[in-house]
C-alpha cells in the first residue's frame, strides 16, 4: 500500500445564499505518495473525522465519499467537510463552543475503505458563523437563565460535596497520631519487633509462636518437643525390655504409649525376691486374703514361653514390682487411652468405632470362629496394632484353668473395691476389648507400660 503525504490543506468555509450559518467546511489538500510522486487524477478513498479534546479524542463526527473524491492534474483534491455520507455523528450538531476540535484524515489511494491516517491537526480557529450558531445564545446575566447551572451552597455543612469527615470522638479515626510507642512517650513497654532486653517475670497469656529451634539459645516449640519425644517412645519400643530373670520382651509403640508386646514371664519381684505359687498348681486359694502367687497355665512351664504366667493381683501390685525398671502395671485410665486411640484411628474391623478387638488380637493361636469381626475370624488379618494378643486363658480362684485358645485377660493396677479390681479382656467370638472387674484372687496375664 502506498503512503499519502498531505502537503498542504486549505480549511474555507462554505458560505450559503441563505442567511443562515453555513454547514459546511471546504477542504483541500495535495496527495503524494510514498516517493514524493504527486497523485493526479485519481480517485482516493477518504475518511474524515472531527475530534474533541485531543488528538486522541473522542470521534463527534465522521464521514466518507461516495464518488470518491478525485485529484486533478496537480494532485489537488478537494472536497466538502460535511457533505459526505456521515457514519458518526451529525455535523451541523456539532457544539463548536465545547473546542478544541482536531481534523483527522485517513486516506485509500486504491479508492477502497482500507484506510491510512495521514495525519490529525487542530482545528485552530473555527469560522464564525459556525460557532455563532452553537453559541449564539449569549448569557443574560441571569442566574436562572443559566443552563446546567450548579446547585447553590445551602448553608448546611451537611449539603457540603468533597467535604472533610469531622472527628467522630472515636481514637481510631484520628489522622496523624503517633505509630510508635516512643510517640506516645512510652519507654518501658514490650516492643512488637527488633531485638529488646527485658528485666524481670513476665507471663504472657493466649498463643506464642516460636520458630523451630536451630540455635542453642532458641526456644523450643511443643511440636517440636513433641517430635522428640515421639522417636525416644519409637526407641524406647526398638530396644524393648529386660525383666529381673533375664526375659526379655518385644515392645510396641502404639499412640503417645509403650507397651510390652508379650506377657510378663517373670517368676521374682525386681528386688530379686521370688513370688510365690502354690502345689500343685490346682490348689484352691478362696481362702486366702491377700495371696501372692504366679502359675503356668495348668502348671505346665512349657506354656511359658508362648503364654507368659497368671498373677494374682496382690502378687503384680506388691511393692516390690513385677514389671521389669522403667515399666509398670497400667492403671484402668491408661488401658483406655489404649482403646481410644485404637477407636480413634482406624483400627476397628470397619475402619472406626470400639471394634477394635482383632487390631490387638495375634495372628494365630485363637478358636476359629466365622462371624466377621471377630477376633476367631480372618485371623491373618490381626494385630494391626501390634499388641499381639494371645489367647492365655486364666485361673480361677478355685484352682481351675480355663479359657487357652479362647481368650486373654489383662490386670489394671486400678481397684474397684477392696476385693475386685478392673480387667481388660479379649475373646475369640467378640469384636471388642471388653473392660469389666473380677476377684483379686484371679490369675490373669499381665503386660507391662513403660513410665
Amino acid at each position: 500500500m502506498k503512503k499519502l503525504f498531505t502537503l498542504s490543506t486549505v480549511v474555507l468555509i462554505t458560505y450559503s445564499v441563505f442567511a443562515q450559518s453555513p454547514q459546511k467546511m471546504s477542504y483541500q489538500c495535495v496527495v503524494r505518495n510514498s516517493t514524493g510522486a504527486l497523485v493526479t487524477n485519481q480517485s482516493v478513498g477518504l475518511k474524515i473525522s472531527i475530534l474533541q479534546g485531543t488528538i486522541s479524542g473522542t470521534a463527534v463526527y465522521q464521514e466518507i465519499y461516495n464518488p470518491d473524491p478525485q485529484t486533478n492534474a496537480n494532485g489537488l483534491l478537494s472536497l466538502e467537510i460535511g457533505g459526505g455520507l456521515p457514519i458518526t455523528g451529525i455535523f451541523s450538531s456539532i457544539d463548536w463552543a465545547a473546542g478544541p476540535f482536531f481534523l483527522k484524515t485517513e486516506t485509500d489511494p486504491t479508492g477502497g475503505t482500507n484506510y491510512t491516517v495521514v495525519g490529525i491537526s487542530q482545528l485552530l480557529s473555527v469560522p464564525y458563523a459556525m460557532y455563532a450558531k452553537t453559541a449564539g445564545n449569549a448569557f443574560s446575566g441571569n442566574y436562572n437563565d443559566l443552563t446546567n447551572q450548579p446547585t447553590l451552597f445551602s448553608g448546611n455543612y451537611n449539603d457540603l460535596t468533597n467535604k472533610p469527615t469531622l472527628f467522630n470522638g472515636t481514637w481510631i479515626n484520628l489522622i496523624g497520631k503517633p505509630n510508635t510507642l516512643a510517640g506516645y512517650g512510652i519507654t518501658d513497654a514490650i516492643a512488637t519487633t527488633g531485638d529488646q532486653t527485658i528485666a524481670g517475670n513476665k507471663t504472657f497469656s493466649g498463643t506464642t509462636t516460636v520458630s523451630t529451634p536451630v540455635n542453642a539459645t532458641d526456644a523450643t516449640t511443643k511440636a517440636y518437643v513433641d517430635a522428640i519425644l515421639d522417636k525416644l517412645l519409637e526407641t524406647q519400643a526398638e530396644l524393648g525390655a529386660k525383666d529381673i530373670d533375664g526375659n526379655t520382651y518385644k515392645s510396641v509403640k502404639i499412640g503417645t504409649q509403650v507397651w510390652m508386646a508379650e506377657n510378663l514371664k517373670t517368676t521374682k519381684y525386681n528386688n530379686g525376691d521370688l513370688i510365690g505359687t502354690t502345689t500343685p498348681a490346682t490348689l484352691d486359694i478362696s481362702g486366702e486374703t491377700t495371696p501372692k502367687y504366679q502359675w503356668t497355665y495348668d502348671g505346665n512351664e512349657s506354656n511359658v514361653n508362648t503364654y507368659g504366667r497368671l498373677y494374682t493381683w496382690y502378687a503384680v501390685m506388691d511393692s516390690r514390682n513385677v514389671c521389669p525398671t522403667g515399666w509398670h502395671i497400667p492403671t484402668d485410665a491408661e488401658w483406655t487411652i489404649l482403646t481410644d486411640y485404637l477407636t480413634n484411628n482406624g483400627y476397628g474391623y470397619q475402619g472406626s468405632g470400639n471394634d477394635i478387638g482383632k487390631s490387638i488380637a495375634n495372628t494365630s493361636g485363637w478358636t476359629t470362629y466365622t462371624t466377621a469381626g471377630t477376633v476367631g475370624d480372618d485371623q491373618i488379618s490381626n494385630n494391626s496394632s501390634g499388641f499381639t494378643a494371645l489367647p492365655s486363658g486364666y485361673r480361677g480362684l478355685n484352682g481351675g484353668f480355663d479359657g487357652i485358645n479362647l481368650s486373654a485377660y489383662w490386670w489394671s493396677s486400678t481397684e474397684l473395691s477392696a476385693t475386685h479390681v478392673y480387667y481388660r479382656r479379649v475373646y475369640y467370638l467378640s469384636i471388642s476389648v471388653d473392660r469389666d472387674y473380677a476377684g483379686s484372687q484371679n490369675g490373669f496375664s499381665v503386660r507391662c507400660l513403660k513410665n
